[in-house]
């Protein structure tokens, strides 16, 4: 490990990604590896602001360190493969920033250790409204008196120094950010500066979402292995017994399938979806981090586009989606506790009026 003054640590793999960070943020610690206890370490470190990672390693170890640490400091992950369904659930779970490019990974981090975070979405802009408008449909506009970041635009044509008086003319005591056409860096030393105003904008809504994640962050860890399970895991049977799933002849009701798996990215994950051969061409399903509080899984019963017939729509009689939660977050607890098992499906699962009946289930073991 390398240290120098600054405030953001970084656990890569990548040379490029260490170049592109030292070159043009004040990078006081870095790691060329995907060891999670460094994590702990940054998280405890009074001097570190901000974490950087480019690979997740173990996701099962990340994520349980990553959201302890997320609470007290942001972690930004880099992504340059894309961001997966299983990835937006670890970060939903675990409150990860997530960016697929080099300069939304810069745009970012450079925001986060220059800046304290806003209290809430709503942005003042001021000086060049005419750039400006074109990027502020991403936050809510507010009036400068009760806004939560200020975003100064220079006129065109500024350089550094014409931005820092515009700045200085307008800065409050909220988050605050510069945009100078084509110019990329920090003004007065300490404000971050954008080409463009939808980088200042893409960065700051990257970040709310953080703070929004942070007020809200559940109080979970994951669960320790469950030795009595993992003997069970060549009866399928005894083993959804052994965390309250029963099989049992359908009835009539709301077609769903039920999925939990050991993903080699992001960890145990949970899938519900409508069932059905339509339901497999328009992939209406919806993915958490377990464990499952009742809260998320009801979330993620929500986000389904058929969850009106789950609710009562039409000549639908309302379902009991309590019961379908509580399904999800008992086969989040089997794969979150039972690392042997890497996919456990069950379909067709009813959910009816009456609860819900499990028909048929297949697991995969290691």
């Amino acid at each position: 490990m390398v240290s120098i003054p600054g405030e953001v640590a970084v656990l890569a793999r990548s040379e490029a990604v260490l170049a592109a960070l030292v070159d043009v943020l004040p990078v006081c610690s870095y790691v060329r590896a995907d060891d999670a206890e460094m994590l702990t370490h940054w998280g405890d470190d009074p001097l570190t602001t901000v974490i950087v990672v480019d690979s997740l390693g173990d996701p099962r170890e990340f994520a349980q360190v990553a959201a302890r640490v997320s609470r007290r400091k942001p972690i930004v992950v880099f992504t340059p493969a894309g961001i997966t369904e299983g990835l937006a659930a670890l970060a939903r779970a675990t409150g990860v920033i997530l960016v697929e490019g080099l300069r939304d990974l810069v745009d970012t981090v450079r925001l986060l250790a220059y800046q304290p975070l806003p209290a809430g979405r709503r942005v003042a802009v001021s000086g060049d409204l005419l750039h400006a408008d074109a990027a502020t449909p991403l936050l809510p506009r507010g009036a400068e008196a009760d806004a939560d970041a200020c975003l100064v635009v220079a006129p065109f044509g500024a350089d550094l120094g014409t931005a820092w008086k515009t700045v200085l003319a307008a800065e409050r005591e909220v988050t605050t950010l510069a945009c100078v056409l084509g110019q990329d860096g920090l003004v007065g030393g300490r404000v971050p500066c954008y080409a463009y105003p939808e980088q200042a904008v893409g960065a700051l809504a990257r970040v709310a979402a953080y703070v929004e994640w942070r007020r809200t962050a559940p109080e979970w860890l994951f669960a320790a292995d469950d030795p009595a399970a993992r003997g069970l895991v060549h009866d399928t049977p005894a083993l959804l017994a052994h965390f309250g799933i029963t099989l049992g002849p359908s009835w009539p009701g709301v077609e769903m399938t039920v999925r939990g798996v050991n993903d080699p990215v992001t960890g145990p994950l949970v899938v519900v979806g409508y069932g059905g051969v339509v339901a497999e061409l328009t992939g209406d399903r919806a993915c958490r981090v377990p464990p499952l509080g009742p809260e998320a899984a009801a979330e993620m019963i929500a986000d389904l586009r058929c969850s009106p017939l789950l609710y009562g729509y039409r000549d639908h009689p309302r379902a009991d989606t309590a019961a379908l939660g509580e399904l999800l977050t008992q086969v989040g607890r089997l794969v979150a506790t039972v690392p042997e098992v890497t996919s456990v499906d069950l379909s067709p699962v009813t959910v009816s009026s009456k609860g819900v009946t499990v028909t048929g289930a297949r697991l995969s073991v290691r």
